[in-house]
């Protein structure tokens, strides 16, 4: 995000501003210097199915269509992609396609590990919570215990 100024707004700025947790969540992966910028045209493909998830994506605009054998979603800004699986290091269990063109702020799989592994066992817990409710385990590699 920018000022008028021009000038990049860190993470700290949006923590300031009356946000709900979403929002101020969105926005702090969106200022984060250490995520890279991708780009999808409309109808481009972000995971395909049955693959190992190397990259998770947070959608910072536009829409991708998540093709799952349970039926087909549409989502927006705030949408995780491939986050689970990756640090479960499974693969991947719906293909994602961009609906609109698509900016998405990625997540190497790989520093996501690391940075889990050294997280306090609250965090921990709570992506043990979240990963459980969306892929329906109850397995854990030892980075998330």
């Amino acid at each position: 995000m920018f000022s008028e100024s021009g000038r990049n707004h860190t993470p700290d700025y949006y923590a300031n501003l009356n946000l709900s947790s979403d929002e101020r969540l969105l926005f702090q992966v969106m200022a984060n210097p250490n995520l890279k910028t991708a780009v999808f045209n409309a109808g481009s493909v972000l995971m395909h199915k049955d693959e190992l998830v190397a990259i998770a994506h947070v959608v910072v605009s536009g829409t991708v269509e998540i093709i799952h054998p349970e039926g087909n979603y549409i989502v927006g800004p705030g949408a995780v992609i491939g986050l689970s699986e990756g640090l479960l290091g499974i693969k991947a269990s719906c293909a994602v396609k961009a609906e609109t063109a698509v900016n998405t702020r990625m997540i190497p799989i790989d520093a996501a590990v690391r940075g889990i592994s050294k997280a306090n066992t609250g965090l921990k817990g709570i992506c043990r919570t979240t990963i459980a409710r969306i892929l329906h385990i109850r397995e854990f590699p030892a980075a998330l215990k």
